[in-house]
């Protein structure tokens, strides 16, 4: 059983090298045409104008990025989708900040002084 396992993930993992290495060949080959192919990837997702052509250029620059970008769509298109991870482009993380105000007396209500002390908890920069 073990050996099947690896002679699978072997076989996917060639797989994979040979569409790189098809695609390194295409770069070379038909360079134009497959930079309009990126670029009507990432147009399909979203992207336009100045940006669209620096992400381009940025792919582009070096054929070993150029011809290991594969999103999900080209990744599908091979075959690949259920043996190779492609991680999405999307909008980073957006962190919210919250505050609080609270009247400076001595004691604090019991409320007060809960939040007060949930929020050194949470963000002990604030003690």
């Amino acid at each position: 059983m073990g050996l099947a396992a690896y002679a699978s993930a072997r076989a996917q993992f060639e797989f994979y090298q040979s569409e790189i290495q098809r695609e390194r060949n295409e770069i070379a080959r038909w360079p134009e045409r497959e930079r309009d192919e990126v670029s009507s990837i990432y147009r399909k997702k979203g992207f336009s104008g100045p940006l669209l052509d620096e992400i381009v250029s940025h792919i582009t620059a070096e054929p070993g990025r150029w011809a290991s970008v594969m999103p999900a769509k080209l990744a599908e298109t091979l075959g690949l989708a259920d043996r190779v991870r492609s991680i999405p482009i999307v909008d980073p993380v957006v962190d919210y900040s919250i505050g609080m105000v609270i009247p400076q007396r001595d004691p604090m209500t019991p409320l007060i002084a809960a939040l007060v002390q949930i929020a050194r908890e949470v963000a002990p920069s604030l003690a």
